[in-house]
């Protein structure tokens, strides 16, 4: 009965589960990003551990619970994330990618004469071929605004590869405009067509776009 009984305790203590794991800090670590990919936050790991502040050493064991309920948004907070996104996609539908042209040859060495001894630059877009298909372009930004165009000036930095279409677009200056909008306007600069040019590497210039009346 009694060695039963004993063998009984051994088994319960062995099924017994620990509340908690163990993670030993890597370089790069930080208490932030601990947190968040456990689903607990940085209170709960300096609690745990008895860190007073931010600093992590890389080798330290930290104590992680895991009875603890997982972090879970507010309802008001996913519905606001959802609304986002719905918007932005439905801002950019409608919009189809130009088609590639065939890209210009640029200068060689069998454009070189006695005349000009050097090697001639390729010759990219030039202003009217950068201002003529942004002009007639810019009507499509108003997906990006809800009645009326805030005022304000946001600069860009466009990139057009020699096939005409746009590889990169940047905010260099939002200008004070809301974030949303003007990631919506950089998406939506995306898809501007530009003439075919003979620079392989694309070619990048800055484009100031003015809202307002």
């Amino acid at each position: 009965m009694k060695t039963s009984l004993l063998f009984a305790l051994v088994l319960m203590v062995g099924c017994t589960d620990d509340p908690s794991v163990e993670y030993t800090v890597r370089r790069g670590d930080t208490l932030s990003r601990i947190a968040k990919t456990h689903g607990v936050t940085v209170d709960q790991l300096r609690a745990w551990n008895e860190i007073s502040g931010d600093l992590i050493e890389v080798g330290q064991r930290i104590q992680i619970r895991t009875d603890v309920q997982p972090m879970v948004e507010s309802a008001p907070k996913v519905q606001a994330r959802r609304k986002k996104r719905a918007t932005s996609v439905s801002k950019s539908s409608g919009l189809r990618m130009p088609s590639k042209k065939r890209c210009l040859a640029g200068p060689s060495l069998d454009d070189l004469s006695e005349d000009e001894p050097d090697i001639q630059a390729s010759a990219g877009l030039s202003h009217s071929e950068i201002q003529g298909p942004m002009s007639s372009f810019l009507p499509n930004l108003s997906r990006c605004f809800d009645g009326a165009w805030p005022e304000g000036r946001v600069l860009f930095e466009i990139t057009a590869g020699c096939n005409g279409r746009v590889s990169t677009v940047s905010v260099l200056d939002p200008g004070g405009i809301e974030g949303g909008m003007v990631e919506c306007m950089r998406t939506t600069l995306g898809y501007v067509s530009f003439p075919a040019h003979d620079m392989p590497d694309g070619m990048t210039f800055q484009y100031p776009v003015v809202l307002g009346k």
